[in-house]
């Protein structure tokens, strides 16, 4: 059986809820295709695309957090120091909103951040995904209390969504390996924050509705990420993990990877990102991401992509 996310979830009750014929049809389209289960959100949000077109589409994508039923899920990410922390918790809790794509803040200044969306395992990306994700994550920093706030289409991962973005007058800038945003706002209409929440909320995504409990493996990441220039000792980051080094060697290995691992895959999937989108040199690039140098950084470049960082960059 194919786990259903905790927003798969959301999406399919409010959906349900607002537009049942659209629902009905899908899950006839999906049955003939011979599916068992229920539609995924690929299928849903793609069905939704065809019924209404693409700037109808957008703006109901919008207003799903409106409609979705109540859900620790938004409580949590409403309970944000700032739009970035809001972010950071996507990415950090990843497995409650999607199984193989994390959204990543690669820019931020004042009332504005630019964030990637990055597909690392399944099947590609579809459009219609893509333009849920940018209106669901607009839906969200509005009711969280950016005001005035717009957002623009920095780049598209495929050619066919250019061309759906394009006839609704949304001119991305251009083609490249991942889909990438910049939300602006205003101004920030905001109450208050409660501390100590979101641990209250996580223990209340549970599997009722298709939640899953946070991963181990994606903790990790996100406090690595915190800063990749060197590696912290194995025994500091268990201990901000609230395990033994031990606990945590032993629950790596039962994911098929190690502390070593993650951190050097890490380390790999952030030069990459700047080879392809900045103009950084091999030195400055080998030094952000916490290599030694620019023939470290070659060496376990090529480990993994058997070609230099050179003619990766090259053959963007």
């Amino acid at each position: 059986m194919r786990h259903r996310t905790h927003l798969e979830y959301l999406l399919y009750s409010a959906m349900f809820k607002v537009l049942p014929d659209v629902v009905s049809d899908c899950r006839r389209q999906w049955q003939e295709q011979g599916q068992t289960e229920e539609p995924d959100r690929t299928a849903l949000v793609n069905c939704l695309l065809q019924q209404f077109g693409p700037e109808q589409f957008l703006q109901l994508c919008e207003k799903f957090p409106l409609h979705a039923p109540a859900s620790p899920l938004f409580f949590l990410l409403y309970n944000s120091s700032t739009p970035v922390s809001l972010v950071n918790k996507i990415s950090s809790h990843a497995p409650l909103f999607h199984q193989s794509r994390r959204l990543e803040v690669i820019e931020e200044g004042e009332n504005y951040f630019t964030v990637e969306d990055v597909y690392f395992a399944g099947p590609p990306s579809i459009p219609a995904d893509d333009m849920f994700v940018c209106s669901i994550l607009k839906g969200v920093l509005s009711e969280y209390g950016c005001r005035d706030l717009t957002v623009e289409w920095e780049s598209v991962r495929s050619r066919e969504l250019y061309n759906i973005l394009s006839s609704v007058n949304i001119k991305p800038l251009s083609i490249e390996m991942f889909t990438r945003w910049r939300y602006r706002w205003t101004r920030l209409e905001r109450s208050y924050r409660i501390e100590g929440m979101d641990d209250f909320f996580l223990e209340n995504i549970d599997g009722n509705g298709g939640g899953c409990t946070d991963s181990l493996l994606y903790n990790l990441q996100h406090l690595l990420a915190e800063d990749l220039s060197c590696r912290p000792p194995i025994k500091i980051t268990a201990s901000k993990l609230n395990i033994s080094s031990r606990s945590l060697q032993r629950k790596l290995h039962a994911e098929g990877t190690s502390y070593a691992k993650v951190y050097n895959d890490m380390r790999i999937k952030a030069a990459e990102r700047l080879l392809l989108a900045s103009s950084m040199t091999l030195s400055e690039i080998s030094h952000y991401a916490g290599f030694n140098d620019s023939a470290h950084l070659c060496r376990e470049f090529n480990k993994k992509h058997h070609l230099t960082p050179g003619k990766f960059r090259r053959g963007r």
